[in-house]
């Protein structure tokens, strides 16, 4: 039926589209599908607030790639079309040198998150106890398991995802787990949804730092900020799968998923501003006119790129700059951590994780590493004064 809905709107007959799309509504008010060709329609029939508010609301709760990539067009289109023709430009390309800087600026919206109740949906993540022989022996007991198990359950080094359940359930287990020694991290989902993540493009300057950035919304302007903002660094890497073909031990031809690459995140956290800036190697633009990146006018503060670099280098030598000037710790120990919470991704529920790479399917990985950062910002946020 869904499928119906789709090339009814195709064909721009959008009364059949609309009779269509209203028992799904109501069979499957959930469905992302479902909610953005009702977003469409609203956009279709001159209603940009409600198109806005249903696009709007997927981008913040749907971890579907396609279906976000079209909620954030819709909002491009509306956006476009509320502005004036002098300052129309184009979606589809990023504004470069001038047109970069006199973007608008994107800054969190100052509003508070609304209260969390504990029937919300949360996670438990534990962390290296500083006694582990006395860490290992109460959790076995706790955990009614053997010695050798509850050893290799807690983790020696870096931290290790436990378990889902409400927050409230796992509030309670996390306070006889601290009691024992063992110290865990308990994070909600909505704590996690209300931190804002700005997906950085480029970064302008280097002395007074700006970077050129997408907020959730799809609104893409300039954030500027302070070294002494960022009050640590989260560095993960996540495969990139391909269908490749290869032989068995019999000779024959067989399909399998393998990894073929790995694109490489790094978050910069400003908790006071309760926001993360998400740099990715596969998304980030190296602009040889701005230096692969940053304002030439700065000085010593461009990076001296070649190029002829590959993005790998390119990469590493945008880190190295922005090391530093960052006098913060930096968190590398995620890949552990996803390999310990890929089997329980599917079970929670949908939540957006700002990493745009371009793969044949979605992965946990992706959802893995935002659990992992905003765990990281939560526990510094909380120890701030």
């Amino acid at each position: 039926m869904i499928e119906h809905v789709a090339a009814a709107i195709k064909q721009r007959n959008y009364a059949q589209a609309h009779h269509l799309l209203q028992p799904l509504l109501k069979e499957q008010p959930h469905n992302p599908w479902v909610q953005l060709y009702a977003g469409q329609l609203h956009e279709l029939s001159n209603r940009p607030d409600s198109a806005r508010a249903v696009y709007q609301r997927l981008l913040q709760a749907t971890p579907n790639r396609q279906v976000l990539g079209q909620a954030r067009r819709g909002l491009e289109r509306l956006t476009a079309s509320a502005l004036p023709p002098p300052q129309a430009q184009s979606s589809s390309k990023l504004p470069t040198g001038r047109q970069a800087k006199s973007a608008p600026p994107v800054t969190p919206p100052p509003v508070t998150p609304p209260p969390i109740t504990t029937a919300a949906e949360a996670i438990l993540v534990l962390q290296p106890a500083y006694d582990r022989d006395r860490a290992v022996k109460a959790f076995a007991q706790l955990m009614a398991i053997d010695r050798y198990t509850a050893q290799i359950q807690l983790p020696r080094r870096g931290w290790r995802f436990h378990s889902t359940g409400t927050l409230a359930s796992l509030l309670r287990h996390g306070q006889q787990l601290q009691q024992a020694g063992i110290p865990v991290q308990v994070l909600s989902l909505q704590a996690m949804r209300d931190i804002h993540v700005f997906r950085v493009k480029t970064f302008q300057q280097l002395r007074s730092p700006a970077v050129l950035c997408e907020s959730a919304a799809g609104q893409l302007g300039n954030l500027a900020f302070t070294w002494q903002d960022v009050a640590q660094c989260v560095e993960g890497r996540l495969p990139i799968f391909e269908d490749v073909v290869d032989v068995d031990s019999r000779k024959r031809l067989m399909r399998k998923e393998k990894t073929q690459d790995y694109a490489y995140v790094f978050d910069l956290h400003l908790p006071k501003r309760r926001a993360i800036l998400r740099l990715c190697d596969q998304t980030y633009r190296f602009e040889p006119k701005l230096r692969r990146g940053f304002d030439a006018s700065q000085g010593e503060d461009a990076p001296q790129l070649g190029l002829g670099l590959t993005r790998q280098h390119q990469w590493q030598t945008t880190l190295q700059q922005l090391m530093q000037r960052i006098d913060s710790p930096v968190w590398a120990d995620f890949v552990p951590f996803g390999e310990s919470a890929l089997d329980a991704m599917d079970m929670l529920p949908g939540f957006p994780t700002h990493i745009d790479i371009l793969r044949k399917r979605e992965t946990p990985w992706d959802r893995a590493f935002h659990i992992y950062s905003s765990t990281v910002f939560d526990q510094s946020r909380a120890s701030q004064p």
